[in-house]
């Protein structure tokens, strides 16, 4: 099988089972902010979620959902090892706008576009976006032989730009009135 081209392919249907999924990126984007909504219940998230993706409901709408978000390579097999996160939507969202505006000129706010198209150009946003730059402070491990005040800036870095529920970007910014 070959592996999908963003230029030469048309993204997949939007339907599974004969059913329509909705496929445009902003569907995600919404789904992972519903995810960590602390103020709804399970349920309601559950009925939340299927409604972002679906018009009437497939025999498996999540592994329709997993499918799609997965991306036309699927997901990767990893190494069972925990990661460190380097990058959340809801956390990164206003960097994610501002890289995709100045990397391509697309607002986010009004573009359409089929998730898989948004994966392709997030994959390949330029390193001196601040987006990439906040990811590879995050992505830093400091070695054994670096000076004590580069670790302490690194820990500094890695504090400012921590991922997190947003309460703390919400903090930040009213500490600045």
């Amino acid at each position: 099988m070959n592996r999908f081209n963003v230029i030469l392919d048309t993204a997949p249907e939007e339907k599974f089972g004969g059913y329509v999924q909705k496929t445009d990126f902003k569907q995600v984007l919404k789904f992972f902010r519903v995810l960590v909504a602390d103020d709804i219940s399970d349920e309601t998230k559950t009925e939340i979620v299927l409604r972002l993706f679906f018009t009437a409901l497939p025999d498996d709408p999540w592994g329709a959902i997993q499918d799609h978000i997965a991306g036309p390579d699927g997901y990767k097999e990893e190494e069972e090892r925990p990661r460190e996160r380097v990058f959340d939507y809801n956390t990164d969202h206003g960097r994610l706008f501002a890289a995709f505006l100045q990397a391509y000129g697309i607002d986010l706010r009004t573009a359409e576009m089929h998730w898989w198209t948004f994966l392709e150009l997030f994959m390949c946003l330029p390193e001196d976006t601040k987006l990439m730059q906040v990811i590879e402070i995050r992505s830093k491990k400091p070695g054994k032989h670096d000076s004590d005040e580069y670790k302490k800036q690194l820990r500094k870095m890695k504090d400012k730009f921590r991922i997190d529920d947003g309460h703390a970007a919400l903090e930040a910014v009213m500490d600045r009135w």
